[in-house]
């Protein structure tokens, strides 16, 4: 559903989706999933970490970044993928503003940047350049 909105560019269903996620994640534990995937980004034992907890090296994802940050399981296509392909900048924002990930790579190991360059949506570059360049 979130994937077929932000091909169609339906700004009002990915919105609508990515706050149904977030009231999810608030019914569980403010925000964070009662049952969530533990995430070890740098090896050892994992310990998770609240949202408002700066320590990058262990942490748990919200539901709404869980479900900004999916990918299809056979291409590898992401939600910011898709947007970023067709173009529609508005819905990228929120994918970004949501915890999408901007260097995300699909099986193919094309980004959101490539989709957008291939298809020259130069806004859409601009964003994800930016979005970068301030992670780094």
């Amino acid at each position: 559903m979130l994937m077929d909105a932000c091909s169609t560019g339906d700004v009002a269903a990915v919105l609508s989706i990515l706050a149904a996620a977030a009231a999810e994640g608030d019914d569980h534990d403010n925000g964070v999933l009662e049952h969530e995937e533990n995430i070890n980004t740098k090896g050892g034992s994992s310990c998770s970490r609240s949202k408002n907890n700066n320590d990058d090296e262990n942490y748990h994802l919200s539901r709404v970044q869980l479900v900004a940050a999916q990918q299809d399981t056979t291409t590898g296509l992401s939600p910011l993928m898709i947007a970023s392909q067709h173009g529609h900048i508005d819905i990228c924002r929120a994918l970004l503003d949501a915890g999408a990930p901007w260097n995300a790579v699909d099986r193919r190991g094309k980004c959101a940047g490539d989709y957008a360059t291939d298809m020259q949506h130069w806004d859409v570059v601009n964003l994800l350049v930016d979005v970068g360049t301030k992670a780094e």
